[in-house]
């Protein structure tokens, strides 16, 4: 009888780990860099599109063959050493069908990377989710920002209103009560003429 393995279980604190490490690798991030692409014996130069550390997504000047093994090399600015190289395969090969752009868009599996390449290119990914992550930090500040000036506008704009009203209704209250005193003074300068026709007329 063939004994039985036991299972290993993997916790659950590991598995969201490797979700994540997993997840994380997935991320794309928006980037125009320089890169070349070496396949089938062939330097394909263009910029990519997107980059993450699965690969990238690049804008090329000719197609390359898809399926094919291929070696890329990637320019990261302000990074010093030499190019990332990342070894893997052509996933992606079709052109742009833009009007007037005989472009293509050429798609790279990164399938391993050289040296520490690859920690070179998370790093620099993780500077430009930072950068992302300020600049949308930035935007929801200045919207914040924006609207509250424009609450403040809009409150100011209401206690004018108010105010106008209230001085309007002052105007209003002012001519009455004048009205009222000149009517009043009108009544008692006819009674005394009445009074005084009456003590002539006696």
């Amino acid at each position: 009888m063939t004994p039985r393995i036991p299972r290993t279980r993997q916790s659950s604190r590991r598995r969201r780990l490797t979700d994540h490490s997993e997840r994380r690798r997935r991320i794309r991030f928006r980037a125009t860099l320089p890169i070349r692409i070496h396949t089938e014996g062939l330097e394909i130069q263009g910029q990519t599109r997107n980059v993450s550390l699965l690969g990238a997504s690049t804008i090329t000047e000719r197609p390359a063959t898809q399926g094919a093994s291929a070696t890329a090399e990637l320019e990261l600015p302000g990074v010093a050493g030499p190019p990332v190289r990342m070894e893997g395969t052509i996933v992606r090969s079709v052109p742009l069908n833009l009007p007037g752009d005989p472009r293509y868009e050429v798609g790279v599996f990164a399938m391993k990377f050289v040296d520490r390449d690859e920690a070179r290119l998370s790093h620099y990914l993780e500077q430009l989710q930072m950068a992302e992550y300020a600049a949308v930090r930035a935007g929801y500040k200045a919207l914040r920002e924006k609207i509250r000036q424009r609450a403040a506008r809009k409150r100011a704009l209401l206690l004018a209103k108010r105010k106008r009203r209230a001085l309007r209704l002052a105007k209003r209250r002012r001519r009455a009560a004048a009205a009222a005193r000149r009517a009043a003074a009108r009544a008692a300068r006819a009674r005394q003429r009445a009074k005084a026709r009456s003590r002539a007329g006696a």
